[in-house]
């Protein structure tokens, strides 16, 4: 039998911001979003690995949360080698899952500044013998609703879901589920939807937005560059040889961390320096400086099959039918993961940013009577993150952005 996994997500943000909202956080929620973070990590260094040259975006977060309600069914091995690639083995496993609903309660507050809203459905198979205990915690843990399906091979099963998915992102992430995913061996879909909308704490003016250019390996695409001049929170990491400048989001409870190389050649070199404790420097060593700050209004769509990833990740039983265990959704080990599909999209202009889903050396800070000028125009990483836990909703890199007019280096 075959067992599709799927996750979803979408967000919109914005620039500018200061202060972070006192609120205390559960020692074992704060365990949970660092065990997100150590897997977004992990899973962006083998994602980029198999997609040299290209753009990255997707939400860890909304990876895990499928996974982590797949997880409640998992037994033996297969639960072992999903704790150990999704770091839940990080923290204690009888409070894994209640962590996940405190931290969904916190991040999903709601909040007149910004949108962030998240759900989660399972779609199994009419007549299937699903244990009440897997679908009640599924429910009290990641309040995911359950519906029934006679036929996922029809049309009209792969229509339902994906009219699901694109009402839960607002419109964002249409046709997750392409023609052939579901068939008649499907038993289960579990969807993950996470939606973000929010401006930046202050606009780009669109009069200052001007024709720029961005250098990549062997072209230059002429595509709109934002500016905005005044004091931000940012760092100069001298060992990792970047900038690295936070913009906070309306309400400051969220930001985005854009990771500027100094070379125009200088990405690889801080990606592979990546680690929990990169971001921890990061996090603390942000200061006010005065900067003049131009970044490209750019969009960007992608779709993962992640099952030969999270494979080489070592998550390698749960997909093979002989060995996967799952038996504690239906009692028995009839059930795999045959596909895990992530499909992501996110749009940065002066308003703000949108974005969709379906799954250590000593430095030196400079005096803030310096101004820096930082242009990101070559290859730049991002992140989206709660300022409040620290945990990472969305990690992405920019390398070729779309656009029209590309003029190859040979050329200039």
């Amino acid at each position: 039998m075959a067992f599709h996994i799927t996750m979803v997500t979408l967000l919109t943000l914005g620039m500018m911001g200061s202060e972070v909202k006192a609120v205390e956080v559960g020692e074992h929620t704060q365990q949970l979003a660092r065990a997100n973070n150590a897997f977004a990590l992990h899973l962006y260094s083998a994602t980029r690995a198999t997609h040299p040259d290209q753009n990255l975006f997707f939400s860890p977060l909304s990876v895990s949360t499928a996974l982590g309600m797949t997880h409640l069914g998992a037994r033996g091995t297969s639960s072992a080698q999903m704790s150990e690639v999704l770091r839940f083995n990080l923290l204690e496993e009888e409070h894994l899952h209640a962590s996940f609903k405190q931290l969904n309660a916190l991040l999903y507050e709601s909040s007149n500044k910004y949108t962030l809203k998240s759900a989660n459905k399972l779609f199994g198979k009419a007549g299937a013998d699903f244990l009440q205990e897997f679908l009640d915690n599924t429910g009290n843990f990641y309040n995911s609703a359950f519906e029934a399906v006679k036929d996922f091979a029809a049309p009209e099963a792969r229509t339902m879901i994906n009219d699901w998915v694109a009402k839960e992102t607002e419109d964002k992430i249409q046709n997750l589920f392409p023609d052939g995913v579901l068939n008649s061996l499907t038993q289960l879909v579990l969807v993950n939807a996470i939606y973000f909308k929010s401006n930046w704490v202050k606009s780009f003016n669109r009069d200052d937005t001007e024709p720029g250019v961005f250098r990549m390996k062997d072209e230059t695409a002429h595509l709109p560059m934002m500016f905005k001049d005044g004091e931000v929170m940012m760092t100069d990491d001298k060992e990792r040889k970047c900038f690295v400048l936070e913009m906070p989001y309306d309400g400051e409870d969220l930001s985005m961390l854009a990771i500027l190389p100094w070379d125009d050649d200088g990405l690889a070199n801080v990606e592979e320096q990546l680690s929990m404790e990169v971001l921890d420097f990061w996090d603390s060593d942000l200061e006010p400086e005065n900067a003049m700050y131009w970044v490209p209004r750019f969009k960007l769509e992608d779709t993962f099959s992640l099952s030969s990833i999270l494979q080489s990740m070592g998550m390698a039983d749960a997909f093979d039918a002989t060995k996967a265990d799952f038996s504690g959704m239906t009692g028995d080990q009839s059930l795999h993961i045959s596909e895990v599909i992530h499909k992501a999209f996110v749009e940065v202009n002066e308003e703000g940013t949108e974005a969709a889903a379906a799954t250590g050396v000593t430095m030196t800070k400079r005096s803030i009577s310096k101004r820096y000028r930082l242009r990101f125009d070559h290859p730049f990483l991002f992140l989206i993150r709660d300022r409040r836990t620290k945990a990472v909703l969305f990690l992405g890199r920019l390398v070729d952005p779309p656009h029209d007019i590309r003029v190859h280096h040979e050329e200039l």
